[in-house]
């Protein structure tokens, strides 16, 4: 975990409030302050694409410190307390100065400011930073001035090296600080993994989709090696199959049970299917005699080898008698020589009358 403390202050171009920050002698890269700007209470808003920041710094032993400080995406001035700023113990007085971008020249020896073509220079009220002495004076850091602020040139914009690295990191991979919002997840180290992963996605995807084919192609058709039995056990070879019961049976009649005729026309049209129709019924257009024959309940009807239905010749039996009755009968009927009027049938006739009488 980075050493870092952040305090979060704000300050006003105009309203003077009474900010006191506590840090403690010598440290360095490790305490940050965080400062929101206003006008008069509202806030003001800052672009790092627009303005240029400086921290003014007065230490407690009067020396003075100008340094550049980086503007985030949400208009907040970054000032670091650098080991300078900490050097002398006691109250110091802070404030910022903000300059149109390219518009201000620092002299690296002096820290003075000069303008651009009188461009205006807008400063924040003061606050505080209280520097606690350390346990022991370490000899070795010695109070100075210090002036880090870069030094713009008059033909170019205004850029902060350590802004830009920053910058590059945040687009190249992220994890570069609150440089840009949401920046671990739109930057190019992010895009590269997502791609991987969808790389892979995508593989597997083919690999799937290729698997299914082959076993889509067995169930189809078979020769893929993907099943056992996959060459008798697919569409293609139960097509075959039947084919061949169909032209087995094609120009003859198979039995297939007695069905009303409203269910003829649901029933399968295969050639020879024949079905016993329990109803009488009026042919229609799918009939090979064509529409409008009335036929009796009984009637065998089958499938031609062109799709037609088409009924079996001859009319179905209904009924029975002998010439010498007068109704017929149903069922299982025994007709006898005094039924059909082959012998008298008041008596009892002799053979010779028989003979007699057939003219033998």
């Amino acid at each position: 975990m980075a050493l870092q403390i952040t305090t979060n202050i704000s300050v006003d171009f105009y309203d003077k409030k009474y900010i006191l920050i506590n840090a403690k002698q010598y440290d360095d890269c490790s305490r940050w302050v965080s400062i929101t700007c206003y006008n008069n209470g509202k806030l003001f808003n800052l672009s790092s694409n627009e303005h240029s920041a400086y921290v003014r710094y007065r230490k407690a032993d009067g020396q003075g410190i100008l340094n550049s400080c980086r503007i985030n995406y949400k208009g907040e001035v970054l000032v670091e307390l650098t080991e300078q700023m900490l050097a002398a113990s006691g109250i110091c007085y802070v404030d910022l100065m903000i300059v149109n971008k390219g518009s201000a020249i620092v002299d690296i020896d002096t820290g003075k400011i000069t303008t651009i073509d009188n461009s205006a220079i807008m400063s924040t009220m003061a606050f505080c930073i209280n520097v606690y002495e350390a346990s022991f004076d370490n000899s070795v850091i010695e109070s100075s001035y210090e002036f880090n602020a870069l030094n713009e040139l008059l033909q170019k914009a205004d850029a902060d090296y350590k802004e830009i690295v920053q910058l590059a990191r945040s687009y190249a991979i992220g994890d570069a600080g609150d440089i840009r919002e949401n920046e671990d997840y739109d930057n190019s180290k992010y895009y590269c993994e997502q791609s991987f992963i969808n790389a892979s996605n995508a593989k597997t995807s083919e690999t799937n989709a290729m698997n299914n084919a082959n076993l889509a192609k067995s169930y189809a058709v078979g020769g893929t090696g993907t099943r056992e039995n996959e060459n008798e056990d697919n569409a293609q070879y139960y097509y075959e199959l039947t084919k061949i019961v169909v032209e087995g049976i094609n120009n003859s009649f198979v039995p297939m049970g007695t069905i009303s005729f409203s269910e003829l026309v649901r029933a399968e049209k295969v050639a020879g299917f024949t079905y016993n129709i329990s109803d009488d019924f009026v042919t229609d257009d799918t009939f090979k005699e064509g529409a409008g024959r009335t036929h009796s309940a009984g009637t065998n009807v089958y499938c031609t080898a062109d799709g037609y239905w088409d009924c079996l010749s001859g009319t179905a039996v209904v009924g029975i008698k002998g010439a010498n009755e007068t109704e017929y009968r149903k069922g299982n009927v025994n007709l006898t020589a005094e039924n059909v009027g082959a012998i008298p049938s008041a008596d009892i006739a002799t053979v010779n009358e028989v003979k007699s009488y057939l003219g033998i």
